[in-house]
């Protein structure tokens, strides 16, 4: 019996995650849940910019899984949750990523991390961070390229006249269509923007609006929440592939995370890159900079970055892209020899 024990114990230990305990602790607060792409890219940016560290850095991860649940209820089991674990293990920075989380630490964090410097990031709704006085908050917004996107869209073909954006009704969904009406208003009425109605919840019910959008629109997917038949919800990247097979339109992005799904492209934000430089003003901060001290950057750059088969498929000359464009899946300019021929026609030559 004490050999099966001694057995059980060490399988237990070798297949645990090796722990680093270290000198400094940051506790990451995600609004949604492994799984979405966009939440893996920006966690896995934050852990690796804190590893360069050498294990100096503890990182906790806590996904608050909103896209599933966002009643009272839910958000009360979260305070009891991180009252239970953080009491006693005080982290020493906390970073918050879009905004449910951002909103639950503007109404809990007082109570529940006292006097803990708090670094935002991938915010969409600008009214969470001009409406509140945030001492001891800094970060990063989230603004989407959308204009840029558009320009990018109508300098490629300037025949379009409507944009038909996959967003939802979320709070998140919603900041961006302001974004998105905030932008078409320099056009004048010449481009206009149509959303799903209350009618598309399912899978089935987008492909076939989607299927019969006329000439001159262009999809653009920003986030969306679908509801499948058997009532659960899932985000619209998983359908991505079949929707651009479908599209008898361009797609285009301000994501990365839609890049390789048959998506023509967009100037984009990377969920990398945005968790990487929140995980650098964490560093900041627990070097001792104070976070007043640590400018909120309000315009993160996007990446314009377009796929050549989307591009082929559509007819759109890589010409008229951004200026610095990354073209995926382009064709190679290598040229290739068989090696027998090389050496026949170097012998021949001889």
């Amino acid at each position: 019996m004490v050999v099966l024990i001694c057995m059980l114990i060490a399988g237990v230990q070798a297949a645990a995650p090796e722990a680093t305990i270290g000198e400094s602790h940051v506790l990451y607060i995600s609004s949604y849940a492994p799984g979405y792409s966009w939440n893996d890219e920006l966690t896995k940016g934050i852990a690796d910019r804190l590893a360069r560290e050498g294990g100096s850095v503890q990182l906790s991860v806590e996904d608050m899984d909103t896209q599933k649940a966002s009643d009272e209820l839910h958000y009360a089991n979260l305070r009891a949750l991180y009252a239970h674990k953080y009491t006693a293990y005080r982290p020493d920075v906390i970073i918050v990523s879009d905004d449910n989380a951002l909103r639950f630490m503007l109404e809990n964090g007082d109570n529940l991390f006292p006097g803990v410097p708090v670094v935002y990031t991938g915010i969409n709704d600008l009214d969470l961070i001009t409406r509140n006085a945030m001492p001891g908050y800094t970060g990063a917004v989230e603004r989407l390229p959308v204009r840029e996107t558009i320009d990018a869209a109508l300098a490629i073909d300037p025949s379009i006249t409507a944009i038909y954006s996959i967003t939802d009704i979320t709070p998140t969904g919603m900041a961006i269509r302001n974004q998105i009406e905030t932008a078409l208003a320099e056009y004048n009425g010449t481009v206009t923007v149509q959303y799903p109605g209350e009618d598309i919840d399912t899978a089935d019910e987008l492909l076939e609006k989607i299927r019969g959008l006329p000439a001159n629109t262009i999809i653009l997917i920003t986030t969306y929440s679908l509801i499948g038949h058997g009532g659960s919800s899932y985000h619209v990247e998983s359908i991505a592939e079949t929707l651009a097979d479908e599209s008898p339109v361009p797609i285009y992005s301000t994501a990365s995370i839609f890049n390789g799904r048959g998506i023509v492209g967009g100037v984009q934000n990377n969920p990398y890159l945005l968790g990487t430089d929140a995980a650098g003003m964490a560093l900041l901060i627990l070097g001792g900079a104070d976070p007043a001290s640590i400018p909120v950057d309000m315009n993160p750059p996007g990446d314009p970055v377009f796929d050549y088969a989307a591009l082929q498929r559509f007819g759109l000359e890589e010409s008229s892209l951004p200026p610095g464009s990354t073209i995926l899946n382009a064709p190679s300019t290598e040229l290739t020899f068989d090696r027998t021929t090389v050496i026949g026609v170097a012998t021949a030559g001889g």
